[in-house]
């Protein structure tokens, strides 16, 4: 009797143990608009010609993407760290994260740079840093194009290739 309660507590285990979470990767599609929260602040970069030029600390982010869906504009941001002028690339380089809010709560979190050129084009790569809920282990990468309005400071990013790998 022995050997068949433990051949039934093998096979009930067998059957109930957790089963491996299935990771799925999704290939990112989008686009997204940073539009410039004032209130947030104001670097000032000096250009080689002593011009000074302001660049916004925060943005408010919106759009949509192939994984979260249509962004909650009301609670997702980019926060600009740092921004330099490099002059041999004639370019501003930001250094920036993101996090990004769907309809449902739920969000992933990016870290990032960025080249911005006077003809007011530019592009950016970034990477996940994190996410909540159903993105809590959540990883992927992304490089955009951006092109700003010059009259009020809005970025619109197309994203040219980028996947997002989390568990289904």
């Amino acid at each position: 009797m022995r050997p068949l309660n433990l051949l039934l507590v093998l096979f009930f285990m067998l059957f109930t143990s957790c089963a491996k979470d299935e990771l799925q990767t999704v290939k990112l599609t989008g686009n997204y608009i940073n539009t410039p929260v004032l209130s947030e602040g104001f670097y000032q970069v000096t250009l080689p010609d002593d011009t000074k030029v302001q660049v916004p600390k925060k943005y408010a982010v919106g759009g949509n993407d192939q994984v979260l869906g249509v962004i909650d504009e009301t609670k997702s941001y980019l926060e600009v760290k740092s921004v330099v002028f490099k002059e041999f690339a004639f370019a501003f380089e930001l250094t920036f994260d993101v996090t990004v809010y769907n309809a449902k709560g739920e969000y992933i979190k990016w870290s990032g740079t960025a080249n911005s050129y006077p003809n007011n084009t530019g592009n950016s790569w970034q990477y996940v840093t994190g996410g909540s809920k159903e993105f809590k282990d959540v990883s992927g990468w992304s490089n955009t194009s951006i092109t700003t309005n010059p009259v009020n400071g809005v970025h619109t990013l197309a994203i040219i290739q980028g996947e997002v790998v989390y568990v289904k």
